[in-house]
């Protein structure tokens, strides 16, 4: 350990197992930090097998799950809570449906409510996680995507306070205001309030750590005062690759359904892209990732597979093309780091690569309309040198921006000069 920082960091979840962009992102920017300095990691959970394995995995990270500190009794009326907000979030979702059959995309204009503005937390939440707060040990206290972010009003006053923004859901609504039906003087009246709600909690902290500059910018444009671009680190692989692109043999998507944007990118692609595509190209598509049936995305043409988590990807992207159709949402895919350090060629939309500074046709192709995509899908087959010059680019701009070392380095620089 080099330096004698001492960070709390307040998660809503446990990053582990790595079933979405936002675990892993936060998963790995973890399994280099504990090397360096001192990390206490909160949670409230009764997954206590996963909690077992995380510590397993990341021996030098205290983990405190503050779920054992609450009452029996009051964790039975927390969870009665919960239980009452998923059943009437799942009635207010089926009226929608029920009421909107041809609706081809959600959007959380027709679904939102003053409660979503912030995450609720209940009372023995609060008491626990006070009492942890008041041994005020730390240096610094970290809260990280949106569900913690109302936390920074106990924090106490002399803590330095950071937020990491993996997704602004002020940004996030600006992406889905012109696919919502609402009158457009209520979309502007919710979105308003979100921005409002958001860059008030967002300010209460010293700094907002962003993932691109892109992201950065547009939440100093809405009023967020002190941001820093960090992004997160992507597992990189101990050797490097030496797989080439020779044919187009499939098409494959990284995701998993529990992340929205992807569900509805995916759905756009299968029933509005593919059909194109097979007519001259048949050729299937390997989902990676997890995804529930009542949520897996069929196809009357074609071949859609579904291969859940695998231990090795190189079987299914061996001469395959990613594609990333994601068209809501905000901040850096995941996906699409992966995708140039796995040396595959890449299609994705504006909003997909949004905040990686990658130029088209040379790291990246991008594209919005179907007919667009399928000629790019059909340039990359045909010309296969050029393709592979492609991904040469992109894994070279990947090491360049964003290995581990320069990330690091930047995330470690941010909490010495917070502290100074």
């Amino acid at each position: 350990m080099t330096e004698n920082i001492k960070l709390l960091i307040i998660s809503p979840f446990i990053p582990y197992p790595l079933s979405h962009g936002g675990a892993v992102a936060q998963f790995n920017m973890l399994k280099y930090l504990q090397d360096y300095i001192t990390i206490d990691y909160c949670i409230n959970s009764n997954n206590f097998t996963e909690i077992e394995d995380l510590k397993k995995i990341l021996p030098k990270i205290n983990i405190i799950n503050i779920y054992s500190k609450i009452q029996h009794d009051n964790k039975v009326n927390y969870n009665y809570i919960s239980k009452i907000k998923t059943k009437l979030y799942k009635i207010k979702k089926y009226i929608i449906n029920k009421d909107n059959k041809k609706q081809q995309i959600y959007n959380q204009f027709d679904s939102q409510n003053i409660l979503s503005l912030v995450s609720f937390k209940s009372q023995n939440y609060i008491s626990s996680l006070q009492i942890l707060l008041n041994e005020n040990r730390w240096d610094i206290i970290q809260t990280e995507f949106h569900g913690t972010l109302d936390l920074g009003i106990i924090f106490p006053k002399n803590a330095k306070k950071i937020f990491i923004s993996h997704e602004s859901n002020s940004l996030k609504l600006i992406s889905e205001f012109n696919y919502s039906n609402k009158d457009i003087n209520y979309k502007n009246y919710l979105l308003k309030l979100h921005q409002k709600t958001e860059v008030s909690l967002m300010n209460i902290y010293d700094t907002v750590v962003t993932f691109s500059e892109n992201d950065a910018q547009r939440l100093r444009q809405i009023g967020v005062k002190n941001t820093y671009v960090s992004p997160f680190i992507v597992e990189e692989e101990e050797k490097e690759l030496s797989v080439s692109f020779n044919s187009l043999n499939s098409l494959f998507f990284l995701g998993s359904d529990g992340h929205y944007p992807n569900i509805e990118g995916l759905k756009w692609f299968i029933e509005n892209v593919y059909p194109l595509i097979y007519k001259v190209l048949p050729i299937p598509i390997n989902i990676i990732g997890n995804w529930k049936k009542k949520n897996q995305i069929k196809s009357n043409i074609g071949q859609i597979n579904y291969y859940g988590f695998v231990d090795d990807l190189n079987s299914l992207i061996n001469n395959s093309i990613m594609i990333v159709p994601i068209r809501l949402g905000n901040g850096i895919r995941t996906k699409i780091l992966t995708g140039f350090q796995l040396k595959v060629p890449i299609i994705t939309t504006t909003l997909g690569v949004e905040g990686i500074p990658v130029e088209n046709k040379k790291q990246i192709f991008i594209s919005d309309s179907p007919e667009e995509i399928r000629e790019n899908i059909l340039w990359l087959k045909k010309n296969i040198s050029q393709t592979n010059e492609i991904i040469h680019n992109a894994y070279n701009f990947f090491n360049n921006h964003y290995s581990s070392k320069i990330l690091l380095e930047k995330r470690l620089n941010l909490y010495k000069k917070i502290i100074c």
